[in-house]
């Protein structure tokens, strides 16, 4: 099981809980929240890092001018027994623009490594838990942040859910897979942002070098809309590969 931020933090009536609902389940207490709008997840154990920059990674989850609905991380021990995978590391400070503190950037810049977990393992029985102190899924959808995908990856594939899709491709790639009829269609759209504050729109950019690498049993038929052509594939242990065309619009990929 992987849980993350403030899970179990609340009751039926969305009133606050001083401890999580799941502490003995998950192998940590509440301490409280971060003093920060933003944190850094830091000294990943090795089997969270494949892919990632050695560095702290950031996790932002609101515009620093935005305060409802912003959600921060929060300090919380691990139990006696539980394995310690990721810390935090603080940013230099907490930008207060009357108190006369200020940056000028999105947000301040990863300064002190703490001793607050930001990853904590469990063993359960025969199974595992894994508690995130941040709130990554939230922050990845309001960032799209490429490196806080590739950790959530590595999460599942250290809780042994392997990755049953990967696409490799340039930036601005939009991808997202479903399900219908028993047929995976994966969604490619190219995307491209003009500045920071604009929406993602479309737009008519060649995109070359697409690589799937997708975890399917019994994968009799890989097909490319709209055009309705069959894409060749081939398998590399449990997995198939194919590679797509150079294309510039919206493409699907029916899986089967």
């Amino acid at each position: 099981m992987v849980a993350l931020g403030a899970v179990g933090t609340t009751d039926d009536l969305g009133r606050g809980r001083s401890e999580f609902e799941l502490s003995e389940v998950l192998g940590v207490s509440r301490v409280g929240e971060s003093p920060f709008s933003v944190s850094y997840l830091d000294a990943l154990d090795a089997r969270l890092s494949p892919g990632l920059p050695p560095m702290p990674l950031l996790v932002k989850a609101a515009p620093p001018h935005e305060t409802l609905g912003r959600r921060r991380s929060l300090r919380c021990r691990a139990h006696p027994g539980a394995e310690v995978w990721a810390r935090f590391t603080d940013p230099a400070f907490e930008p207060d623009v009357d108190a006369g503190r200020h940056i000028y950037h999105m947000h301040c810049p990863p300064a002190r490594r703490t001793e607050w977990p930001a990853v904590v393992r469990r063993t359960l029985g025969a199974g595992q838990t894994f508690y995130v102190a941040a709130p990554v899924a939230y922050a990845f959808g309001y960032s799209g942040s490429p490196w806080l995908r590739r950790f959530f990856a590595n999460l599942l594939g250290a809780a042994g859910r392997p990755q049953r899709l990967r696409v490799e491709g340039p930036p601005g790639l939009e991808v997202a897979l479903m399900e219908q009829a028993g047929v995976w269609r994966l969604h490619l759209v190219p995307r491209h942002t003009e500045t920071l504050g604009s929406a993602q729109r479309a737009e008519a950019l060649w995109v070359h070098g697409v690589r799937v690498s997708v975890r399917r049993p019994g994968l009799r038929r890989v097909t490319l809309h709209p055009d309705g052509n069959a894409l060749p594939f081939k398998r590399s242990g449990d997995a198939v590969l194919f590679d797509l065309p150079p294309f510039r619009d919206w493409r699907i990929v029916s899986i089967e």
